[in-house]
């Protein structure tokens, strides 16, 4: 199509300035994350409301079968849950490096100090996560 708008957001993801940000229960359905991603927006996939790797790993599994070959995600991590942050910080960053099209991280509910958030950028930018955001 033809590009309207361009930013360095929409340069970067290749999709229109727009972002569904990842929020309990809304962003825990595959459905509505497949549907967002097939309109051509960006979406986070809610990581609050996946308690296991497993859980995690069978909605981006769904998620893939139901968008184009390639489609990558976003994840939106609670850093004030330790419980789901120290089980997924280190998943996810095995899961990119096996290949799963894991493209960005949010880091959500919480900042790490300075040098912890400097560890874990370098942690996703040394596997491959293309975007990495605070909220």
């Amino acid at each position: 199509g033809e590009i309207h708008i361009d930013t360095k957001y929409s340069r970067l993801l290749g999709r229109p300035p727009i972002c569904v940000p990842g929020m309990t229960p809304t962003t825990i359905s595959g459905k509505l994350l497949s549907a967002t991603l097939n309109a051509g927006f960006q979406i986070e996939i809610s990581g609050g409301g996946h308690f296991t790797n497993n859980m995690l790993e069978s909605k981006i599994s769904y998620i893939q079968e139901n968008t184009k070959p390639g489609e990558g995600v976003t994840l939106n991590m609670l850093f004030l849950n330790q419980h789901l942050w120290n089980m997924q910080f280190p998943h996810v960053q095995e899961m990119r490096k096996a290949g799963i099209p894991i493209e960005g991280v949010t880091i959500a509910a919480g900042v790490p100090s300075p040098d912890k958030a400097h560890e874990y950028l370098t942690a996703f930018k040394e596997c491959g996560i293309k975007h990495i955001s605070f909220k």
